[in-house]
This record gives C-alpha cells, sequence and structure tokens, in this order.
C-alpha cells in the first residue's frame, strides 16, 4: 500500500493518507476527472486536482513547489518511478512547500 498527501486549502492542512489506486485520486479530491500537475524539478513529484476545479464556485486554492499558479480544491501528492509508475511521494510531508491562497 502506498501513501499520498492529501492538500486540504479549506482546512489549511495536509494529511496523510492511503492509496491504493487512482480511483481513490477522485475520492479524495472529490472529483470525477482529474489532472496533474508537476511541482518539483528536481524529482517526479506531482499533485492530483479536479480537472474542473476551477469552474465551481466557493472554491479554496493553494500553491506548491514550484508550479507557477494557483491550483483549484484539493490536491493529491504522489510521487513517480523511473518506469512511470505511481509510488508514494519522494518530497516529505515537512519538505512539501504549501501556500493558501486568497483569490
Amino acid at each position: 500500500m502506498l501513501s499520498a498527501y492529501l492538500v486540504d486549502p479549506v482546512a489549511q492542512k495536509i494529511t496523510i493518507v492511503e492509496y491504493r489506486g487512482y480511483k481513490d485520486i477522485c475520492k479524495y479530491i472529490g472529483a470525477e476527472l482529474f489532472d496533474s500537475a508537476r511541482f518539483s524539478r528536481n524529482n517526479q513529484d506531482c499533485v492530483y486536482v479536479d480537472d474542473e476545479g476551477l469552474k465551481k464556485r466557493d472554491q479554496s486554492y493553494f500553491m506548491i513547489g514550484e508550479y507557477p499558479a494557483p491550483l483549484a480544491g484539493k490536491g493529491l501528492v504522489l510521487g513517480c518511478d523511473h518506469m512511470g509508475e505511481t509510488i508514494s511521494p519522494n518530497t516529505t510531508i515537512d519538505d512539501l512547500d504549501i501556500r493558501w491562497v486568497s483569490l
């Protein structure tokens, strides 16, 4: 079983959650469709967000690492190995660079 980080901009907290497969992405972020954003040049970690998050009302936002734009709604951080397989994040939860954004 893998671990992932759930970024919740409403509660402004990050928690460690269990990841069993891609269906967990939708469950954790509350979305039917998702997209990913790579936020570090140093490793293969990325954050998955609601692909339709910008269309939703009363949304909360966060910024992560080197990614240049705010992201809408909850995010799920996972890693990727050299073969493209999903792994637990390479970034530690303490080193995760999250900034809460008010728009």
